[in-house]
Protein backbone atom coordinates (compact mmCIF):
# COMPACT_ATOMS: atom_id res chain seq x y z
CA UNK A 1 0.00 0.00 0.00
CA UNK A 2 2.23 2.71 -1.21
CA UNK A 3 2.40 5.45 -3.94
CA UNK A 4 3.35 4.39 -7.59
CA UNK A 5 6.18 6.37 -8.17
CA UNK A 6 6.94 4.55 -10.94
CA UNK A 7 3.55 5.24 -12.48
CA UNK A 8 4.16 9.08 -12.12
CA UNK A 9 7.33 9.24 -13.25
CA UNK A 10 6.12 7.05 -16.20
CA UNK A 11 3.80 10.05 -16.57
CA UNK A 12 6.14 12.62 -16.26
CA UNK A 13 8.75 12.03 -18.99
CA UNK A 14 5.40 11.19 -20.96
CA UNK A 15 4.46 15.08 -20.07
CA UNK A 16 7.97 16.31 -20.59
CA UNK A 17 8.02 14.38 -24.54
CA UNK A 18 4.58 15.30 -25.46
CA UNK A 19 5.42 18.79 -25.11
CA UNK A 20 8.14 18.33 -26.97
CA UNK A 21 11.52 17.55 -24.98
CA UNK A 22 14.30 15.38 -26.26
CA UNK A 23 16.68 15.69 -23.89
CA UNK A 24 15.25 14.80 -20.63
CA UNK A 25 17.50 14.30 -17.35
CA UNK A 26 16.75 12.21 -13.94
CA UNK A 27 17.58 13.08 -10.60
CA UNK A 28 18.11 11.08 -7.48
CA UNK A 29 19.89 10.13 -4.93
CA UNK A 30 23.44 8.31 -5.44
CA UNK A 31 21.96 5.78 -2.78
CA UNK A 32 18.15 5.66 -3.80
CA UNK A 33 15.69 4.18 -1.60
CA UNK A 34 13.54 1.75 -3.65
CA UNK A 35 10.76 4.42 -4.11
CA UNK A 36 13.38 6.17 -6.05
CA UNK A 37 14.87 3.20 -7.88
CA UNK A 38 10.91 2.54 -9.38
CA UNK A 39 10.57 5.99 -9.92
CA UNK A 40 14.00 5.87 -11.98
CA UNK A 41 12.69 2.89 -14.04
CA UNK A 42 9.58 4.52 -14.79
CA UNK A 43 11.10 7.34 -16.12
CA UNK A 44 13.60 5.38 -18.25
CA UNK A 45 10.38 3.06 -19.95
CA UNK A 46 8.47 6.33 -20.67
CA UNK A 47 11.31 7.03 -23.02
CA UNK A 48 12.06 3.57 -24.23
CA UNK A 49 8.74 3.17 -25.16
CA UNK A 50 8.79 6.34 -27.30
CA UNK A 51 9.19 5.96 -30.90
CA UNK A 52 10.81 9.77 -31.00
CA UNK A 53 14.57 10.41 -30.27
CA UNK A 54 15.03 10.78 -26.85
CA UNK A 55 18.44 11.18 -25.19
CA UNK A 56 18.16 10.84 -21.08
CA UNK A 57 20.56 11.16 -18.55
CA UNK A 58 20.12 10.37 -15.04
CA UNK A 59 22.08 13.06 -12.30
CA UNK A 60 22.65 11.24 -9.03
CA UNK A 61 23.67 13.46 -5.66
CA UNK A 62 24.53 12.89 -2.61
CA UNK A 63 21.32 14.54 -0.67
CA UNK A 64 23.20 17.53 0.21
CA UNK A 65 22.47 20.61 -1.47
CA UNK A 66 25.75 21.42 -1.84
CA UNK A 67 26.25 18.25 -4.02
CA UNK A 68 23.03 18.24 -5.36
CA UNK A 69 24.44 22.01 -6.89
CA UNK A 70 27.44 20.89 -8.36
CA UNK A 71 25.78 17.83 -9.83
CA UNK A 72 22.77 20.13 -11.41
CA UNK A 73 25.67 22.72 -12.69
CA UNK A 74 27.80 19.95 -14.37
CA UNK A 75 24.04 18.71 -15.81
CA UNK A 76 23.28 22.11 -17.37
CA UNK A 77 26.95 22.51 -18.50
CA UNK A 78 26.49 21.02 -21.77
CA UNK A 79 25.41 22.06 -25.38
CA UNK A 80 23.40 19.13 -25.19
CA UNK A 81 21.41 19.96 -21.61
CA UNK A 82 18.47 18.57 -20.76
CA UNK A 83 15.22 20.33 -21.53
CA UNK A 84 13.06 18.69 -19.21
CA UNK A 85 13.85 17.25 -15.60
CA UNK A 86 12.14 14.42 -13.67
CA UNK A 87 13.38 15.30 -9.65
CA UNK A 88 12.53 12.37 -7.44
CA UNK A 89 12.18 14.30 -3.33
CA UNK A 90 10.12 18.08 -2.73
CA UNK A 91 13.32 19.43 -1.14
CA UNK A 92 15.45 18.46 -4.11
CA UNK A 93 12.93 19.69 -6.68
CA UNK A 94 13.09 23.78 -4.56
CA UNK A 95 17.20 22.73 -4.57
CA UNK A 96 16.98 21.98 -8.61
CA UNK A 97 14.41 24.98 -9.09
CA UNK A 98 16.60 27.47 -7.13
CA UNK A 99 19.80 26.25 -8.52
CA UNK A 100 18.49 26.95 -12.22
CA UNK A 101 17.80 30.27 -11.24
CA UNK A 102 21.02 30.16 -10.26
CA UNK A 103 23.06 29.05 -13.10
CA UNK A 104 20.61 31.50 -14.98
CA UNK A 105 17.97 29.28 -16.43
CA UNK A 106 14.65 30.20 -16.30
CA UNK A 107 11.94 27.20 -15.47
CA UNK A 108 9.57 27.16 -17.90
CA UNK A 109 10.77 29.10 -20.12
CA UNK A 110 14.62 26.89 -20.59
CA UNK A 111 13.83 24.59 -18.47
CA UNK A 112 11.07 22.15 -17.18
CA UNK A 113 10.95 20.35 -13.86
CA UNK A 114 8.37 17.81 -12.72
CA UNK A 115 8.38 16.82 -8.89
CA UNK A 116 7.71 13.48 -8.18
CA UNK A 117 6.88 14.26 -4.59
CA UNK A 118 4.44 17.12 -3.30
CA UNK A 119 5.19 19.54 -0.59
CA UNK A 120 2.94 22.30 1.12
CA UNK A 121 5.81 24.59 0.38
CA UNK A 122 5.51 24.21 -3.49
CA UNK A 123 2.07 26.33 -3.64
CA UNK A 124 4.57 29.52 -2.19
CA UNK A 125 6.87 29.09 -4.86
CA UNK A 126 6.75 31.03 -8.45
CA UNK A 127 6.25 29.58 -10.84
CA UNK A 128 4.62 26.37 -8.57
CA UNK A 129 6.31 23.36 -9.82
CA UNK A 130 4.29 20.77 -11.61
CA UNK A 131 4.06 17.35 -9.06
CA UNK A 132 2.30 14.47 -8.06
CA UNK A 133 0.26 14.15 -4.71
CA UNK A 134 -1.30 11.89 -2.48
CA UNK A 135 -4.65 12.43 -1.57
CA UNK A 136 -4.42 11.54 2.26
CA UNK A 137 -7.76 10.28 2.58
CA UNK A 138 -7.93 7.68 0.01
CA UNK A 139 -4.06 7.09 1.42
CA UNK A 140 -5.34 6.46 4.79
CA UNK A 141 -8.41 4.84 3.59
CA UNK A 142 -6.59 2.16 1.72
CA UNK A 143 -3.90 1.25 4.34
CA UNK A 144 -6.31 1.46 6.94
CA UNK A 145 -7.30 -2.19 6.83
CA UNK A 146 -3.38 -3.65 7.40
CA UNK A 147 -2.97 -1.69 10.21
CA UNK A 148 -6.17 -2.55 12.01
CA UNK A 149 -5.12 -6.35 10.89
CA UNK A 150 -1.68 -5.71 12.27
CA UNK A 151 -2.15 -4.22 15.59
CA UNK A 152 -4.77 -6.92 16.47
CA UNK A 153 -2.42 -9.44 15.60
CA UNK A 154 -3.45 -10.97 12.89
CA UNK A 155 -1.31 -11.28 9.50
CA UNK A 156 -2.00 -9.09 6.68
CA UNK A 157 -4.00 -10.03 4.72
CA UNK A 158 -4.38 -8.21 1.92
CA UNK A 159 -2.22 -7.90 -0.82
CA UNK A 160 -0.02 -4.50 -2.22
CA UNK A 161 -2.19 -2.05 -3.72
CA UNK A 162 -0.67 0.72 -5.38
CA UNK A 163 -2.23 4.15 -5.67
CA UNK A 164 -1.59 6.60 -8.39
CA UNK A 165 -0.60 9.85 -7.22
CA UNK A 166 -2.59 13.04 -8.91
CA UNK A 167 -1.00 15.24 -10.95
CA UNK A 168 -0.49 18.95 -10.01
CA UNK A 169 -0.19 20.87 -13.25
CA UNK A 170 1.52 23.76 -12.12
CA UNK A 171 3.85 26.34 -13.86
CA UNK A 172 7.31 24.43 -14.24
CA UNK A 173 6.39 22.36 -17.52
CA UNK A 174 6.35 24.42 -21.07
CA UNK A 175 7.51 23.28 -24.67
CA UNK A 176 11.35 23.63 -25.21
Amino acid sequence: RDLDHRAACRHAAGNLMALGHRRLAFVTLQAPPAGDIASELGFQEAIAATREEVTSSVAKHDGTPAHLFLTLRRLMAGRDRPTGLGVTQAYHALSVISGLARLGFRVPQDVSVISRDDDPFFAFLQPEPCRYAANPKDYARRILPAIVESLSGQPVSRRAEWSMPRFLRGHSLAAP
